[in-house]
């Protein structure tokens, strides 16, 4: 019972944190050269985006199983990739799965 409180309690957290138009200002900052990321979710299975790449009409949908954070949170590692679109999931698997990204000074509170 107790566990189930706590999970419900984090995945509310974390995706009142995701939603935060804050958060999605730090990712599209990011992200603005090759396009827009629409929505965050987290649930159960891991964590969602939605985007729109730059010149495309279509949106893709990008999940990752696991967030591996170093133990000052000063970096994360993204593991367990899926996406709507095969090209999309090669590019996440050959250039992001398992390597290690610098979390900004400003974001390490969250």
């Amino acid at each position: 019972m107790f566990k189930n409180l706590f999970e419900n309690g984090k995945n509310s957290a974390i995706n009142t944190l995701l939603s935060n138009k804050n958060t999605l200002a730090l990712v599209n900052g990011k992200l603005a050269r090759y396009g827009e990321v629409l929505s965050l979710q987290h649930d159960e299975s891991g964590f969602h985006a939605e985007a729109r790449l730059l010149g495309s009409a279509e949106t893709i949908r990008v999940s990752v199983r696991k967030l591996a954070f170093s133990e000052d949170c000063s970096s994360v590692k993204l593991c367990g990739f899926s996406s709507s679109a095969q090209w999309c999931q090669h590019l996440l698997e050959d250039f992001i799965e398992g390597k290690e990204f610098d979390i900004p000074t400003e974001a390490r509170t969250f």
